[in-house]
C-alpha cells in the first residue's frame, strides 16, 4: 500500500508500533533480562536497551549500566565490574566489547567455575515412631467446682 501524505504514514507508523504504547516495562523486568550463555555482549546490550526503550521513566545511564552488568555472564561479568564507573554508555559498551574479544582471545582468564553449594541433610525421623504408634493423651483434668 503506497503511502500519499504525512498523514498516510504517521497512521501506518502508529497503527505498526501501537503496541509498544502498550506495554509498560518495570525495573524489575530489567533485573530479570539476563545475559543468555551463547549471546553475545553486542547482543544482549541491544536487547536490554530495547527493554529499557519502552519505559516511561528510564533508569539514569549508571543506572542501567549497573544493572546491565549484574546481568552479565559471570565469564563477562567479573571483568566488567570496574567498568561501571564509566563516564557515559558509549564508553562502556566499547569496554564491554573489548572485554568480550580479550576473553575470547585468551588474554584474558576466564575465571574458574563455582564449586556447587554442599545440599543440606537433614536427619531422618524413623516412621515407626512418629506415624505408626499411636499416640496416648490423658483426658483432660478437671478443676473441682469450689463452693460458695
Amino acid at each position: 500500500m503506497r503511502k500519499r501524505s504525512w498523514e498516510d504514514i504517521c497512521a501506518a507508523f502508529i497503527s505498526q508500533y501501537d503496541y509498544n504504547i502498550q506495554l509498560e516495562v518495570t525495573t524489575r523486568e530489567l533485573e530479570s533480562t539476563k545475559m543468555e550463555s551463547k549471546e553475545s555482549f553486542a547482543d544482549f546490550v541491544k536487547r536490554w536497551r530495547a527493554k529499557a526503550a519502552q519505559m516511561k521513566d528510564r533508569p539514569s545511564d549508571k543506572d542501567q549500566i549497573r544493572l546491565i552488568v549484574r546481568n552479565l555472564q559471570p565469564t563477562l561479568a567479573k571483568h566488567m565490574v570496574m567498568a561501571q564507573a564509566c563516564s557515559n554508555f558509549k564508553t562502556f559498551f566499547d569496554t564491554g566489547l573489548a572485554v568480550e574479544e580479550a576473553i575470547q582471545l585468551s588474554i584474558l582468564d576466564k575465571p574458574e567455575p563455582l564449586p556447587p553449594k554442599p545440599k543440606k541433610v537433614y536427619p531422618a525421623i524413623p516412621c515407626s515412631t512418629t506415624l505408626n504408634t499411636p499416640i496416648y493423651l490423658p483426658p483432660p483434668q478437671t478443676q473441682p467446682k469450689s463452693s460458695p
